[in-house]
């Protein structure tokens, strides 16, 4: 195997909240396609009754109360997918500073789980006791 570099705990978090990150805004676009689809039904099946193309005007209000219905049905899965999408956004950016913060510190992860090898990433060029 080509060198393989160990993954740390973080770095597997990272890529799961990535992935569901991903996976949330993915669901966010199929719910609204869905949706789209059927608010487009439902105004052809309204303005082709209200136009007089199809017999039964009686249908019109109940396809009017029913795109109604479809669209405040939208606004509030679009906003519950609005929240889950900003809560996997905020996991991301913790996730991203907390790798940033573990490369700034350490050159070489401790293979018992803790920050640091207790090296620090560069050796300073002077102590500050030898200076005085």
């Amino acid at each position: 195997m080509l060198n393989e570099v160990p993954i740390s705990q973080e770095e597997r978090l990272y890529k799961i909240v990535l992935g569901t990150r991903n996976f949330e805004i993915s669901l966010f676009w199929q719910r609204s396609n869905y949706f789209l689809v059927l608010n487009t039904a439902l105004a052809v099946g309204f303005f082709s009754v209200e136009n007089g193309a199809t017999k039964g005007k009686e249908f019109a209000a109940t396809l009017a109360l029913l795109g109604i219905i479809t669209s405040t049905l939208w606004i509030l899965v679009n906003s519950g997918s609005k929240y889950w999408q900003s809560r996997w956004e905020h996991e991301l950016v913790l996730r991203e500073r907390d790798l940033a913060l573990r490369s700034a510190l350490c050159s070489q992860p401790r293979s018992d789980g803790r920050l640091c090898s207790g090296e620090p990433a560069q050796k300073p060029p002077r102590r500050i006791s030898s200076i005085n």
